[in-house]
């Protein structure tokens, strides 16, 4: 996507443009739609990162966390009959 990110969004392209007003509402409409392609972009990329970033830090608490499960089901289990 990075390869992409200043595309035009959906490929919007004003092209054929004949004489100096054409050509410049061409320029002003195509770099609109580079822009709003770059945002929309920009904004995928940034939830893709969140989105990984939070789901390899809960894979990691959870690998973490794993082998203390059945440890601390046996304790509680003592104190719950010592009490």
């Amino acid at each position: 996507m990075l390869r992409t990110l200043f595309q035009p969004w959906k490929e919007d392209r004003v092209t054929g443009a004949q004489g100096l007003d054409q050509m410049l509402r061409a320029l002003v409409m195509n770099t609109v739609a580079r822009f709003i392609g770059f945002c929309i972009r920009l904004i995928f990329l940034s939830i893709y990162l969140a989105l990984s970033v939070g789901i390899g830090v809960a894979g990691l608490v959870i690998f973490l966390v794993w082998p203390i499960i059945p440890i601390s089901s046996v304790i509680l289990l003592i104190i719950g009959v010592s009490v």
